[in-house]
């Protein structure tokens, strides 16, 4: 739960951002929008989330691999 919260953190920081630096009118909104940044920026973080656990995953499982490879050559 920390991690997601980081990645939500560091998500919302670039939502903000986009839509302080013009984004809101690239989206048309022309009320709530920073509220609006903060719902878009929990899907958002969730697929990031998503994507970083994948790769933690994916170095595990090299690890993983890697050790067996050293216990078949021996």
């Amino acid at each position: 739960m920390k991690k997601f919260l980081k990645v939500y953190a560091m998500t919302l920081i670039f939502i903000l951002a986009f839509l302080f630096l013009g984004g809101h009118t690239l989206l048309d909104m022309k009320r709530h929008f920073y509220r609006t940044g903060f719902v878009v920026a929990i899907p958002v973080a969730a697929v990031a989330y998503a994507l970083y656990a994948l790769s933690d995953r994916i170095d595990m499982l090299e690890k993983r691999v890697a050790e067996l490879e050293a216990r078949t050559r021996n």
